[in-house]
C-alpha cells in the first residue's frame, strides 16, 4: 500500500469516530486534552517531548462543553441529511441554526473556536467554511492565529512526520485547505476537498452586496464562525443566514459583549431560544483565567462597573451605567480605530495638558481628523524642559493646530511663541462658556460626547483613557441652569480617580477635550484652504470634511 493510501485509509477510519467526538479529535489531531499517563507512550512512539500550553495540559470543562454541543449539533444534522435515524430526545436540538458562545476575557473562546474548525474541517472532507470578523486582520490576529497554534501543538506531540494536520492541511495566507494527496477516494476525486476561509466585508455593506459576494457559496456541510460578533454590522449577519439554506449549515458567533444591543447579544434574549444554542462563560467559571486578574478588576473597577460587567462576568454593558460617556459608546469607538484611516484633508491637532503641582505629570494628545493617533506623557516639571518637550512635538509632527493648557505655569506658551512657533493657542478651561454650556470645558465635554454618540471618533485601546471616560458624569447638583460637568477638584471625583488609577487629574480626557475646541466653520474653511488644490467645488469639500459635523 502506498503513503498516501495509508494515510488515506487512516483517516476515513478516524473521521468516523472524530464526527460525533471532538475530544478524541483534538487527542489524536492535535495532541492536547492528554493526561501525562496518554502522553507517555506518544513520547516514545515519535521521539518527542511536547510542554504544557499556558501551564495547563487539559481544556476548561466550558471550553469542553461548548465543542461538544458545535460537534453535536453538526453530526445531528448530518445525520438527518444521509437519512439515518433520530432519536426522539435530539429532535428539538434540529431547531438550532445558530450557536452562540458569549464569554468573559480570557475564557479561551477563540481557542475552542479555533479546535472547532479543525474539527469540523477534518470530520467533514466535503465540507466548506468561512470565518468572518470585524476586519482581515481581526481574523488572522484571532481564530486564524489560534488555528496555527493548534498546528503547531501537533507538530510538538507528534513530529512534522507524524502529524496528520502537517500532512492533510494547506495552510495558506487566508484560506485552509485539504492537501490533494489527502484523499485518495476515487469517488472523491474530481471533487474540490474542504476549505475554510477568510471572509472580508466592507464596514458599509448592505445585505444585497453580501449576498452577491456569497453567491455560489454553499455546501451540504458548511459552518460560518463569526468573531467578535458585536462588531459586525447587522446586513452582514443577515446575509451569512440567508446563505446557510441546507441541513448541516450552521452559524458559530463567539464574542466579548461589549454592546447591549445587535444581532449578537439578541441571540440570547428568550425569543431566541429555541432557535439558538447559547453557551455563557464567567471569568468566575473558568480555569483559565487567574483569579488575581478578577480580584484586581474587582478591587480597581467595582463589582458594579461595566470593566468587571464586560471583562470579568461575561455580560453585556449596563444600558444606563450613570457616566456622561456611555461605557458602550467607548468601546465602540475603540473597535472603529482598527478600520477607520483619516482623510488626507483631515487636519491634525495637537492638545497639551501642562502638569500641574506634586506628581501631576504633562500630558499631549495627536488627533488626525477623528481618530485618536497617540498620548505621550512627559514627566519632569521644569518649565525649560517642557517648553523643549512641547517644541520637539511640533516640529515632528508638524500639526495644523496645536491647543495648550493655559491655567498652569504661566508664560509658557509666550515662551513657546517667542520662538517662533506662532500657530498655538492656549485655553482657559475655566473660563465663561456659553448660553447651554457653564465654563468652556464644559462645552469641549459635550462636543467630545456628540462625537462618541454620533460613531464618528476612534480611539485606541488605552485603559487609562478608557477609564477616564468612564469616570466623566455630570454635575447634577449646579444650579445655572447650564450644563456643568463635575469638577475634577470634586472629592467624590477625586475619590474614584485615584482609586481606580492611582492619579487624580484625568490628563489624557483633557487633552481630549481640548482638540474639540473649534467650530466646525472654522475647521471647514481651513481644511478646505489646504485642499484647494485637489478639491475644488462646495460639494466636494463638505464630503471630505464631513467627519466635522458635530
Amino acid at each position: 500500500m502506498s503513503k498516501e493510501a495509508s494515510l488515506g485509509d487512516l483517516w476515513a477510519l478516524r473521521e468516523a469516530r472524530w464526527k460525533s467526538d471532538p475530544i478524541l479529535f483534538i487527542k489524536e489531531a492535535i495532541g492536547y486534552h492528554l493526561t501525562e499517563e496518554e502522553l507517555i507512550p506518544i513520547r516514545e512512539k515519535y521521539g518527542t517531548n511536547p510542554q504544557s500550553m499556558d501551564g495547563k495540559w487539559m481544556l476548561d470543562s466550558k471550553q469542553v462543553e461548548f465543542l461538544r454541543d458545535s460537534a453535536g449539533l453538526s453530526y445531528l444534522n448530518w445525520k438527518k441529511a444521509q437519512g439515518y435515524p433520530v432519536n426522539e430526545s435530539d429532535i428539538d436540538s434540529l431547531k438550532y441554526r445558530i450557536i452562540s458562545f458569549q464569554a468573559a476575557k480570557g475564557v479561551g473562546k477563540t481557542s475552542a473556536g479555533a479546535a472547532d474548525i479543525l474539527h469540523f474541517g477534518m470530520s467533514y472532507p466535503m465540507s466548506r467554511g468561512f470565518i468572518v470578523a470585524p476586519s482581515y486582520m481581526s481574523a488572522k490576529q484571532g481564530l486564524y492565529h489560534a488555528i496555527s497554534l493548534w498546528v503547531a501543538r501537533s507538530i510538538e506531540v507528534y513530529g512534522e512526520k507524524g502529524s496528520l494536520l502537517v500532512q492533510c492541511l494547506e495552510i495558506g495566507a487566508d484560506k485552509i485547505s485539504m492537501k490533494n494527496k489527502a484523499r485518495i477516494d476515487a469517488s472523491l476525486k474530481a471533487s474540490k476537498p474542504w476549505s475554510t476561509e477568510i471572509l472580508s466585508y466592507s464596514r458599509d455593506a448592505d445585505a444585497a452586496i453580501m449576498t452577491t459576494k456569497l453567491a455560489g457559496k454553499h455546501a451540504a456541510d458548511m459552518k460560518i464562525w463569526i468573531d467578535e460578533g458585536p462588531a459586525v454590522p447587522t446586513p452582514v449577519f443577515e446575509a451569512l443566514q440567508n446563505t446557510c439554506t441546507q441541513t448541516n449549515n450552521l452559524i458559530v458567533s463567539f464574542f466579548n459583549p461589549t454592546k447591549n444591543t445587535g444581532w449578537a447579544i439578541e441571540n440570547h434574549s428568550e425569543k431566541m431560544r429555541g432557535r439558538v444554542l447559547c453557551h455563557h462563560i464567567s471569568a468566575l467559571d473558568s480555569s483559565l483565567v487567574d483569579p488575581d486578574t478578577i480580584d484586581y478588576k474587582r478591587e480597581r473597577y467595582g463589582e458594579s462597573s461595566n470593566v468587571y460587567q464586560v471583562d470579568v462576568l461575561g455580560l453585556p454593558p449596563k444600558a444606563d451605567d450613570g457616566s456622561f460617556i456611555p461605557y458602550q459608546w467607548t468601546l465602540e469607538a475603540l473597535e472603529r480605530h482598527e478600520y477607520i484611516d483619516p482623510q488626507d484633508s483631515d487636519p491634525l491637532i495637537l492638545s497639551i495638558d501642562i502638569g500641574g503641582r506634586g506628581n501631576d505629570p504633562s500630558m499631549a494628545m495627536l488627533r488626525n481628523g477623528m481618530k485618536v493617533l497617540w498620548f505621550k506623557k512627559f514627566e519632569d516639571p521644569h518649565i525649560d524642559k517642557i517648553v523643549e518637550w512641547i517644541e520637539s512635538l511640533i516640529i515632528k509632527n508638524e500639526p495644523d493646530e496645536t491647543y495648550i493648557d493655559d491655567n498652569f505655569m504661566q508664560g509658557i506658551i509666550q515662551r513657546i511663541q517667542s520662538d517662533g512657533f506662532k500657530d498655538i493657542l492656549g485655553l482657559k478651561a475655566q473660563s465663561q462658556g456659553d448660553s447651554k454650556c457653564y465654563r468652556l470645558r464644559d462645552k469641549l465635554a459635550m462636543r467630545l460626547r456628540e462625537s462618541f454618540e454620533s460613531k464618528s471618533i476612534s480611539i485606541p485601546n488605552d485603559k487609562e483613557l478608557i477609564e477616564e471616560i468612564n469616570l466623566m458624569q455630570e454635575d447634577t447638583e449646579h444650579s445655572s441652569g447650564k450644563f456643568k460637568l463635575l469638577s475634577k477638584k470634586n472629592p467624590k471625583f477625586r475619590k474614584a480617580m485615584r482609586g481606580n488609577l492611582g492619579y487624580e487629574s484625568p490628563n489624557k480626557l483633557d487633552c481630549l477635550m481640548m482638540s474639540f475646541y473649534k467650530t466646525y466653520s472654522v475647521q471647514l474653511n481651513r481644511g478646505a484652504r489646504r485642499k484647494e488644490t485637489e478639491i475644488h467645488s462646495i460639494p466636494e469639500r463638505l464630503d471630505r470634511l464631513a467627519w466635522l459635523a458635530y
